[in-house]
């Protein structure tokens, strides 16, 4: 699999950054898509179920960029990873 987009089929999907980050994704029945962060690297949620409002970018070999719910003030936070190294079911 080399990338992943909002019109994604729903599933458990996993990615791998070149910083060591691995990441849950998942498409839900109903459409909403949430992710979770494991790393020795902390972030804000790490390891909680942060909700996506839109996949702006995942393919591999190139940065993700990730719109999610708030994580603080504003109407949404994005998040940029290193580049990613691995996307699989």
């Amino acid at each position: 699999m080399n990338k992943l987009e909002n019109d994604s089929p729903q599933g458990k999907y996993f990615f791998h950054t070149l910083s060591g980050s691995n990441y849950t994704l998942m498409i839900e029945d109903d459409g909403k898509r949430w992710i979770q962060r494991f790393s020795d690297n902390t972030l804000r949620k790490d390891s909680q179920k942060i909700y996506l409002l839109k996949i702006i970018s995942l393919e591999v070999g190139k940065q993700g960029y990730l719109l999610l719910e708030p994580l603080g003030a504003g109407n949404s936070t994005l998040r940029i990873t290193t580049p990613i190294t691995k996307i699989y079911q």
